[in-house]
């Protein structure tokens, strides 16, 4: 149940921080350090809520830097205005970020994986020996 929750908090939080803007992040960072805390002995959950939010910002802003330039910016800057399509010099370090709080949310949940495998003896084994 938690790991249901964590995936529909996750994709949330990582559209929110893009649609709102700095407040999204500012929400957004509340919101991860409040999970972090709670989810703190629970890996899975943990990993599950951080690697939903990584992968919704990076779906929503990958095919925007592949299918778009980056928009010419001045000796001080600033964007300059621009025809047709492109996207904002700190686009590239967002996506950056989102792909590593996704390969984070991938490790945890892959730790989390294992170590509950591990505890579990393997069909056919007892636990006599």
């Amino acid at each position: 149940m938690i790991v249901v929750a964590m995936l529909i908090l996750g994709g949330v939080a990582g559209y929110a921080s893009l649609a709102l803007g700095p407040v999204g992040w500012v929400l957004v960072s509340i919101l991860t350090i409040l999970v972090v805390v709670s989810l703190r002995r629970r890996p899975l959950g943990l990993g599950t809520y951080l690697g939903l939010l990584g992968a919704t910002g990076a779906a929503i802003l990958v095919p925007l830097v592949i299918g778009s330039q980056a928009c010419p910016v001045d000796a001080g800057g600033a964007v300059v205005a621009s025809t047709g399509t492109c996207y904002a010099p700190s686009t590239l370090p967002a996506v950056m970020v989102y792909l590593a709080v996704l390969l984070v949310g991938l490790i945890l949940s892959t730790y989390a994986i294992t170590r509950r495998r591990s505890r579990r003896p393997l069909p056919g084994d007892s636990l006599d020996r």
